[in-house]
């Protein structure tokens, strides 16, 4: 799909909408090209596919970076106006229509659809999960939540959303990626803020054995350690002295040693 930094209302609409963009509306390649060269690195070192369908793929920059890394069996996806501005092989495209069911005739490692569907009318989203989890056993998602804005949003949804979809399917949410792109700000916010993986059974297992082994943060851990981290900084050295003071004080007075000490100080008020 395009750029997501085009504004609009976002929000849901049971209007009927165009589902695919004009080719002059693919816009935003100085964002998506670098977040493609860190997203397609995080998950190859994740889940090494030999084979990866990208759903929605618009100027398919993700599916060339696939290649340009040496993964050559990468099938893009998406409307017929894509053709017109992709930039993997024209082999590797395909034309559907996402808000029907997509029959490839055949299962990849990994499908990727990344801020696709919110594109997508509400009575399609079962239809497109569906889709994805036909395709293969582990689903790099992205999706806008509501509020987030932007051309041709007419399903933003909350993550627990998307998770109960994939659930219906025995697709479980691990949330692996996001804390490793808090920090890359060569990243595309949509994708540091919106990006999990959804695994089946067989592969979740391995997916969180990957994350152990290389210690990724909860991304929500690291937003609240950083705001208290955050909070002391901006506080004055009398404040924080004082509130160690006052700290100290307390734990003295828990003391047995603090307990003997205000027996024998002399009471201030006599």
């Amino acid at each position: 799909m395009a750029s997501e930094e085009s504004v609009g209302t976002g929000g849901r609409s049971t209007e009927p909408v165009g589902t695919w963009f004009d080719p002059e509306d693919y816009g935003g390649l100085d964002d998506t090209a670098p977040s493609a060269t860190v997203i397609v690195d995080l998950l190859r070192d994740m889940v090494a596919p030999a084979s990866v369908v990208d759903v929605g793929c618009g100027p398919g920059v993700f599916a060339a970076e696939w290649i340009r890394r040496g993964v050559h069996d990468v099938v893009g996806m998406d409307g017929a106006p894509v053709a017109g501005v992709y930039r993997a092989p024209a082999s590797t495209f395909r034309v559907v229509d996402l808000s029907e069911p997509v029959d490839e005739g055949r299962r990849f490692d990994l499908a990727t659809c990344l801020e696709v569907a919110e594109h997508l009318p509400p009575e399609s989203e079962g239809t497109l999960v569906a889709s994805l989890v036909d395709l293969a056993p582990v689903v790099a998602f992205s999706a806008a939540p509501p509020g987030q804005g932007g051309h041709g949003h007419v399903n933003e949804r909350w993550p627990a959303h998307w998770a109960n979809l994939f659930a219906a399917h025995g697709y479980h949410q691990v949330d692996v990626v996001r804390g490793l792109l808090v920090d890359r700000e060569d990243v595309a916010w949509y994708y540091r803020t919106n990006l999990v993986v959804f695994a089946d059974a067989d592969h979740v297992g391995r997916i969180l054995d990957w994350a152990d082994a290389a210690a990724v943060p909860d991304p929500h851990q690291l937003a609240f350690q950083r705001g208290i981290r955050s909070g002391l900084v901006e506080r004055g050295w009398r404040e924080l002295v004082g509130a160690v003071v006052r700290k100290a004080r307390r734990r003295v007075g828990t003391t047995r040693a603090g307990g003997a000490i205000r027996r024998l100080r002399p009471d201030s008020s006599r």
